[in-house]
C-alpha cells in the first residue's frame, strides 16, 4: 500500500509510484471517488450507489456497483478496498490521501494560531492549500458527488483561505492578501469573509477606493443574482473603511462580543456513572483508546466516539461509563447533552447550543440568534480547550454536525439507534447483545449474585430469552430483586411464552415494549410496514429478495427499506449467500414487539397474502434450481401454489454460478418456511416445495432435514385431503429409505405412492414412483420384474414428457442388462442414454450415463476406458457439488485402478469413500468400498485383513436386505478364504471387530 496515493481535491487520480494508474470507465472512478471521500469509513452498498448514480442508475445497480468494487480490488489489492458487511471500505494511510493530508494540517495550523504561533500556522495553510488543484472532483461523471460532496469540498479549501487571510492580516501581510484574494472574490462572490479579507487588505496596503470598489461590486452581485444586501458586518466594514476608521491589527473589532466563559467556570454535566455497569470489555477498551489517544497534530480534529445499537443495549450507559473514566483527560470541562432522537421531536441543534453556550458562561443576550452564529462561538469558545462532549441520543448526522468541536483538543461521545457514518473522523462502536456469560454477570449484580449462582442453568435460560438484551436483562434482574420469593425459574417460565414476554419486561419506567416503539415510530412507513410484515416469518434469517415478496414491491425498493431497518439497528447482518448478498435476521423481542403490531394492525387477509409472497418467491428459485441441475421440470412434480417474482428479481441473479450451493445456504430457510406453511394450513406449497428440495438433501446428504420436511407436508397433506400431495410425498419419503438402503420400507412407500398416482390418474406421478420401484426391485435380485416395470414406466415417462425420467429408465434397464450378463443390450440402451443426456445438456444427465458406462467397462475389462469415464464423472460430481455422486465416481475409479494393478491409487481413493460415505449414511456405497478394499488386500496376500472388512460389508449388506449384493460379498469371502488357506468359519473375531468401528 505504501506505493500508493490518492488526490481527490482536483481531477481524481490514483497513483503507483506516482505515475497515475489506469482506472478505466467511469463508474469506476466514480465509485472510488465516493469511497475516498469517507476515506478508512464503512459506506454502505445503497449509499455509494446513490452517491454513484442517483436516481438514473443501471437496470441493476447492485450487480454494476459489485463489479465496479471487484475491478477495483483487483487493481488496488483486497486489503484496501474491503467489502465489510453490506457496504465498503478502502483503508488509506496518513500521507497517502491529499483530503486527509489537508484536514491534518489545517488542524495543525488551528494548534499553531491557539498558541499564539501565527507564523507557524500560516506556513502550514500553505501546505494545505497547495493541494489543492480545482475544481475538485473535477473528472468524475457523478452528478450526486460533483453536486453535493464536491461543494462541501470546496467549503474546505474557503474556509482555509478565510482562515489564512486572517492570520496574514494581523501579521501585517496585507500586500501579499491583497494579491493573492483578488481572484477568489471574484470566482466565489458569496463568499462575504473573503470580500472582507481583500477590503481590509487593499485599504491596509493604502488602497482605500480599491477596497470601496470591491464592496461596490458584490453589492450589485448580491442585489442583481440574489436581490438580497450585503451583511450587516460587511456594511460596517464598509462604513468603517469609508470614515477610516479600522482598527490597527490585533486590535479587537468594534461590535464584536467578548465571548469567553465566565471566570472559574468548568462545566461537569456528566450523569452520574453507572454502578453496576457489568461486560463491554472490548467496546470499552476501544472507545478509552480512541478518546485518550496523544494529540499530536496528526488527527485533523476532535476524535469522535459513535455509540450505535438497538435501544436497549446500553449505549448511554457505556457512553457515560466511559466518560466518567477519561474525564480526567479534558480538565477544562465535560459537556453532555440529550438530543432527544430516538422520540418524535428530536432537540433542534440551536437549542442545543443555546444550552450549551449558557453552561459555558454566555448570558443569555449574548447568544447570536442564528444557528451558524451560534455553532461559530461554540468552536471558539473550545477551540484552545480540552473539553469532552457528550451527545446522548441522536437522531441523524444533521443533528450533531453542527454541535461538533473544531480543534483536536476536544472528544466528542455520540448514541444513537441509528448507524450514524456520515461524521468524518467518527469512530463507529456498535452494540450488539449480551454474551452469555456477561448476561449472567448483570443479572447477578441487579438481582444478587448468589441468587444467579444457585440456578445457573435457569440463569442462562433467562438471558437467552430476554435475547441478551440488556435493558431486558435489567428489567428481569429488578423484578427478581423486588420478589425475593420467586425462583430464577419461576421468571424464566414466565418470559418462555412468546406471545407474553413482552408484558413480563416490564418494571417501573423500564420497558422493553416502550423502548422498541421509541424505534419503530421513527421509521418511515414503508419501513415500518416491512417490518411487521417481517415479524410473520418463523425463520432464522433471510435475503432481500423475501422482503420483496413481503411487501409485494421490486427488489432495488426493498433493499433500500433493508438497508434503513439495519441502519436504525432493527436488523442486523446475519451473513452473506453465495453471490456475497446480505441475510438478515431480527432480534427476537423486535420480532415479538413486531409481531404483535402485525396482529392488531394488519388485516388477516394481507398477512396471508404476504406470507404467500414470500413462500412462493422461495419455491420459484428452488424451482429454478432443480431446472438447472436436473435441466427441466423433471422427475419433479408441483402443485397449485403461486410462484412470485418481482419485475426486478432474476433468479440466474439470485441463484448465481453454484446453485445447489446457493440452495443450501437457503436450507434453514426452507425447513422453517415448510414447517410455518403447514401450520398455516398451505399443504400445496408445503408438498411442492419438500419435493422440490430433494435436489438439496439428496446430493448434500441432509437426511434429517429431508425427513422432517417430508414428514410435516405429509401430515399437511392429509389434513388438506390432498391425495396428489400426500402420493408425491409418500414416493419422497420412499427415496428417502432407498437413500438409507432401508429397502423394505423404501418399496412399501413407494408402492402406495404409485397406487395413490394411479387412483387419481396421475401417470407422470406413477411413472416416477414406478422409476423407483424398479430400481429396489433391482436392489431386491428381482431382475425381470425390475426389466418389466422399466419398459413400461419408460414409455410413460416419454409420453409424459419428461425426458430425464426416461433417461433414468433406460440407465436402470442398461444395469439390469448388465447384472443378466447381456452386455450388447446393455451398451445399446446406454447408447440411447448418451443421446438423452446430450438433449438434456447437464452434468448430472451425463456423470448418470457414463458411470453406468463405466461399470460396463470394468466387466468388459476394459480398465483403462473404465478409469476414463471415472475420472470424467468424479470432476463433473466435484463441479456440481455433488457430493454422493463423488463417492459413486471414487468408489468406481478405485475399482478401474485396482483392475489394472496399482493398488496404491486404488487404495487411496477407497479410503476417501470410506471415510465420507458413513457421515453422508450412504451403507451401500460404504459397504462396497469395503468390499473392493478387501479384495485390495486380498490382491496383496493379506488374507488376514482382508477376510474381516469382506464380512463387515456382508453384514451391512445383510442389514441393509440387499440379496443380491449379499451374495456377490459371500462369494468373494468365500474365494479369499479359500486363496489365504483359511477354514470356511475363519475372521469371525476380525468381523466383530470390524464392525465395532
Amino acid at each position: 500500500m505504501d506505493d500508493l496515493s490518492f488526490r481527490v481535491l482536483g481531477p481524481v487520480e490514483v497513483l503507483r509510484s506516482g505515475q497515475p494508474a489506469d482506472l478505466t470507465g467511469g463508474t469506476a472512478l466514480s465509485v472510488i471517488a465516493g469511497l475516498l471521500v469517507s476515506a478508512n469509513q464503512i459506506v454502505s452498498a445503497a449509499g455509494l450507489g446513490r452517491m454513484v448514480w442517483d436516481a438514473d442508475g443501471p437496470a441493476h445497480p447492485d450487480a454494476a456497483l459489485h463489479s465496479a468494487v471487484s475491478r477495483l480490488r483487483r487493481l488496488l489489492g483486497s486489503e484496501i478496498v474491503e467489502t465489510v458487511g453490506s457496504g465498503y471500505r478502502i483503508r488509506v494511510r496518513p500521507g497517502n490521501l491529499d483530503l486527509l493530508d489537508f484536514r491534518r494540517l489545517t488542524a495543525a495550523a488551528a494548534q499553531e494560531s491557539a498558541r499564539g504561533a501565527g507564523h507557524a500556522a500560516v506556513g502550514l495553510l500553505d501546505e494545505a492549500l497547495s493541494l489543492w488543484r480545482l475544481p475538485v472532483l473535477g473528472n468524475v461523471s457523478s452528478v450526486v458527488l460533483r453536486r453535493d460532496i464536491a461543494p462541501r469540498l470546496t467549503d474546505e479549501y474557503l474556509d482555509a483561505q478565510e482562515i489564512r487571510a486572517r492570520l496574514c492580516l494581523r501579521l501585517g501581510q496585507h500586500r501579499r492578501i491583497a494579491a493573492e484574494l483578488a481572484d477568489l472574490v471574484s470566482a466565489y462572490p458569496f463568499r462575504e469573509q473573503l470580500a472582507a479579507c481583500l477590503m481590509e487588505a487593499l485599504y491596509r496596503a493604502g488602497r482605500q477606493a480599491d477596497a470601496l470598489a470591491v464592496y461596490e461590486r458584490l453589492r450589485r452581485w448580491l442585489a442583481d443574482e440574489l436581490g438580497v444586501d450585503p451583511s450587516a458586518g460587511l456594511r460596517d466594514l464598509h462604513l468603517r473603511i469609508v470614515r477610516a476608521e479600522l482598527a490597527e491589527p490585533g486590535q479587537e473589532t468594534r461590535g464584536e462580543p467578548a465571548a469567553s466563559p465566565a471566570a472559574g467556570r468548568v462545566p461537569r454535566q456528566l450523569p452520574p456513572d453507572v454502578a453496576d455497569f457489568t461486560g463491554r470489555g472490548a467496546e470499552l477498551s476501544l472507545a478509552r483508546e480512541l478518546l485518550t489517544a496523544g494529540r499530536d497534530g496528526a488527527r485533523p480534529g476532535p476524535p469522535i466516539c459513535v455509540l450505535t445499537g438497538p435501544g436497549g443495549a446500553g449505549k448511554s450507559a457505556l457512553a457515560v461509563h466511559v466518560a466518567h473514566q477519561v474525564s480526567a483527560a479534558y480538565p477544562d470541562g465535560q459537556l453532555y447533552a440529550d438530543l432527544e432522537g430516538a422520540g418524535e421531536r428530536p432537540v433542534a441543534p440551536g437549542e442545543i447550543l443555546s444550552r450549551i453556550l449558557r453552561a459555558l458562561g454566555i448570558a443569555g443576550p449574548q447568544i447570536p440568534p442564528g444557528l451558524d452564529e451560534r455553532a461559530a462561538l461554540y468552536r471558539s469558545l473550545l477551540a484552545s480547550r480540552r473539553m469532552l462532549v457528550l451527545l446522548d441520543n441522536a437522531a441523524g448526522e444533521g443533528q450533531i454536525r453542527q454541535l461538533l468541536p473544531g480543534g483536536p483538543g476536544c472528544a466528542v461521545i455520540v448514541t444513537a439507534r441509528s448507524r450514524i457514518t456520515g461524521v468524518p473522523g467518527g469512530r463507529l462502536i456498535q452494540l450488539g447483545m449480551l454474551a452469555d456469560a456477561e448476561g449472567i454477570e448483570l443479572l447477578g449484580r441487579v438481582a444478587g449474585p448468589g441468587r444467579i449462582s444457585a440456578e445457573p442453568e435457569q440463569a442462562r435460560i433467562l438471558v437467552r430469552l430476554s435475547g441478551g438484551l440488556p435493558l431486558a436483562l435489567r428489567i428481569v434482574g429488578a423484578r427478581l430483586a423486588a420478589r425475593p420469593h420467586w425462583l430464577v425459574a419461576t421468571m424464566a417460565g414466565r418470559l418462555a411464552d412468546g406471545r407474553q414476554r413482552l408484558s413480563e419486561l416490564r418494571h417501573g419506567d423500564l420497558d422493553v415494549r416502550a423502548s422498541m416503539a421509541l424505534s419503530y415510530q421513527g421509521l418511515r412507513p414503508a419501513e415500518q410496514a416491512l417490518l411487521r410484515r417481517i415479524g410473520l416469518l418463523e425463520v432464522p434469517d433471510f435475503p432481500a429478495w423475501a422482503c420483496a415478496a413481503l411487501l409485494d414491491c421490486g427488489l432495488r425498493y426493498a433493499q433500500g427499506l433493508v438497508d434503513g431497518l439495519a441502519d436504525a439497528h432493527l436488523l442486523e447482518l446475519a451473513g452473506h449467500d453465495t453471490g456475497e448478498r446480505a441475510r438478515y435476521r431480527c432480534h427476537d423481542l423486535i420480532g415479538d414487539y413486531v409481531r404483535e403490531l402485525a396482529l392488531a394492525e394488519d388485516p388477516a387477509q394481507e398477512r396471508d397474502a404476504a406470507l404467500t409472497r414470500a413462500f412462493g418467491a422461495l419455491l420459484g428459485l428452488a424451482g429454478h434450481v432443480h431446472r438447472h441441475i436436473i435441466g427441466g421440470d423433471y422427475t419433479i412434480l408441483h402443485g397449485r401454489a403461486a410462484r412470485w417474482l418481482a419485475a426486478d428479481m432474476r433468479p440466474d441473479r439470485i441463484v448465481g454460478a453454484e446453485p445447489l450451493a446457493w440452495l443450501e445456504g437457503e436450507r434453514l430457510l426452507i425447513v422453517a418456511a415448510i414447517r410455518q406453511a403447514a401450520a398455516l394450513g398451505l399443504d400445496e406449497f408445503c408438498w411442492d416445495l419438500a419435493w422440490t428440495a430433494v435436489t438439496l438433501f439428496e446430493r448434500r446428504g441432509y437426511l434429517d432435514d429431508w425427513l422432517f420436511v417430508q414428514e410435516q407436508a405429509l401430515a399437511a397433506a392429509r389434513r388438506g385431503g390432498n391425495r396428489r400431495g400426500e402420493a408425491a410425498m409418500l414416493t419422497s419419503l420412499g427415496s428417502r429409505l432407498y437413500y438409507q438402503q432401508e429397502l423394505t420400507g423404501a418399496h412399501a412407500m413407494f408402492e402406495r405412492g404409485a397406487q395413490l398416482f394411479a387412483e387419481i390418474g396421475d401417470r407422470h406421478g406413477h411413472a416416477i414412483a414406478q422409476q423407483k420401484l424398479a430400481a429396489s426391485d433391482m436392489m431386491n435380485g428381482r431382475v425381470d420384474l425390475a426389466l418389466a416395470r422399466g419398459a413400461q414406466g419408460r414409455e410413460a415417462a416419454g409420453q409424459a414428457g419428461d425426458r430425464f425420467l426416461e433417461l433414468m429408465f433406460t440407465r436402470e434397464m442398461a444395469r439390469m442388462h448388465i447384472d443378466r450378463g447381456d452386455f450388447a443390450a446393455a451398451s445399446d440402451l446406454l447408447d440411447e442414454a448418451a443421446v438423452m443426456s446430450r438433449d438434456i445438456g447437464t452434468a448430472i444427465a451425463d456423470s448418470l450415463t457414463l458411470h453406468m458406462r463405466g461399470q460396463l467397462y470394468l466387466l468388459q475389462d476394459q480398465h483403462a476406458q473404465a478409469e476414463g469415464v471415472f475420472g470424467q464423472v468424479l470432476r463433473l460430481a466435484q463441479g456440481n457439488g455433488d457430493l454422493i455422486g463423488q463417492l459413486h465416481a471414487r468408489l468406481g475409479l478405485a475399482e478401474a485402478l485396482l483392475s489394472q494393478g496399482r493398488p496404491g491409487p486404488a487404495e487411496s481413493q477407497l479410503g476417501q469413500v470410506i471415510d465420507a460415505a458413513p457421515r453422508l449414511r450412504q451403507q451401500f456405497v460404504h459397504a462396497r468400498a469395503l468390499l473392493v478394499l478387501g479384495q485390495l488386500q486380498a490382491s496383496r496376500d493379506d488374507y488376514r485383513a482382508a477376510v474381516p472388512v469382506i464380512q463387515a460389508s456382508i453384514d451391512i449388506f445383510r442389514r441393509c436386505q440387499i440379496p443380491l449384493w449379499e451374495s456377490r460379498a459371500l462369494d468373494t469371502l468365500t474365494a479369499v478364504r479359500s486363496a489365504g488357506g483359511q477354514p470356511q468359519d475363519c475372521g469371525e473375531a476380525g468381523l466383530a471387530a470390524s464392525a465395532s468401528q
